[in-house]
């Protein structure tokens, strides 16, 4: 009874088992094709979001962002390369002034102003058979180059062969205050004749009447330039390029100037002008020039080097005599100064 039972349970168990893994069978194969649904659910879902058009956005549509984007990212090398070469052509269209052209507008501006200091720093050396004469002249003046004209200068010459000289000088409309350290003196000398007070004279400008004369000589200038000035280099000789400084100007190289022989033949010139591009004023002359006599004449040769700066324009308003000096001063009749 034993063994029968067991051959029954034995094969109720072979039963089971066998419909065990036929259920396992079902349940893989239905897993399977839940997980292919589900994965080509996923492939599905990403071809189409492949498919979809891309939206195109420019920062340049908005500004915000653009400007938030500009603040937070540096320029590199590169970009400002590129940006300093539109810079460039840019400027590279627009024509350049010639030398009429900038003297021109210089005259225009330059006879507006009102007043104006100066600087004139000149070296000079002459030599006379064989002995050698250096000085060093300095002039400092403050200008008024509308009516009523003034000035007011002082000059300071130190030499190898002298002591040194200093003298201050006011020019006014009706009187002259001059102090000279030879004597320590100074001396006011009352002007009679109003001659000297005319606009020729004491106008740091050229006039109209001479702007032709000015202008003549514009092709001999070569222009060159930098940011903030023209230089206008003359090739021609002293005489010609004296032409073209405003008169206040020659006028003061007259009073600091030394007295040379006129027979030199000229063997080395410099002469420029440098104009603010800002403005149109002169603000500084160059001259250097040098010569000798010819041989048969005997052993003489003279230089000078000299730059004159001008600033302060329309800021000089008077020139006023101080009382001590006023008070000071030895009265000389019979002169013009």
């Amino acid at each position: 009874m034993l063994k029968k039972y067991n051959k029954i349970t034995l094969l109720a168990l072979m039963l089971g088992g066998i419909l065990f893994i036929m259920s396992c069978a079902d349940v893989s194969d239905g897993s399977k094709e839940n997980n292919s649904m589900v994965n080509e659910q996923e492939s599905n879902s990403i071809e189409e979001q492949d498919s979809q058009p891309e939206e195109n956005f420019d920062m340049e549509d908005d500004p915000q962002l653009n400007e938030d984007s500009n603040e937070s990212e540096p320029r590199t090398n590169e970009s400002n390369a590129e940006y300093e070469d539109e810079i460039d052509e840019d400027y590279s269209n627009v024509e350049a002034l010639d030398a009429e052209e900038i003297l021109t507008k210089s005259f225009d501006a330059m006879s507006d102003v009102t007043g104006l200091s100066m600087e004139i720093n000149m070296d000079v050396e002459e030599i006379i058979d064989g002995v050698t004469v250096e000085e060093n002249r300095l002039l400092n003046t403050e200008m008024l180059v509308q009516e009523p004209y003034s000035h007011h200068f002082n000059i300071n010459i130190e030499s190898n062969m002298d002591e040194t000289i200093e003298s201050e000088v006011y020019k006014l409309e009706n009187t002259h205050y001059i102090y000279s350290s030879h004597d320590n003196t100074w001396r006011a000398f009352p002007i009679m004749d109003n001659s000297l007070q005319t606009e020729n004279h004491l106008d740091t400008f050229i006039s109209e009447a001479t702007l032709e004369d000015h202008l003549s000589y514009s092709p001999q200038f070569e222009v060159t330039e930098d940011d903030d000035s023209y230089l206008l280099t003359f090739s021609g000789i002293y005489d010609e390029f004296i032409s073209t400084v405003h008169a206040g100007t020659q006028l003061m190289l007259l009073e600091i100037g030394r007295e040379y022989y006129d027979g030199i033949e000229y063997t080395e010139n410099a002469f420029s002008i440098t104009i603010q591009k800002e403005t149109f004023y002169v603000t500084q002359y160059n001259i250097s020039f040098g010569g000798k006599v010819p041989d048969d004449e005997g052993d003489y040769q003279y230089s000078e080097d000299t730059a004159v700066t001008l600033d302060a324009f329309n800021q000089v308003e008077e020139i006023i005599v101080p009382d001590d000096i006023v008070a000071e001063a030895v009265t000389m009749t019979g002169n013009n100064g």
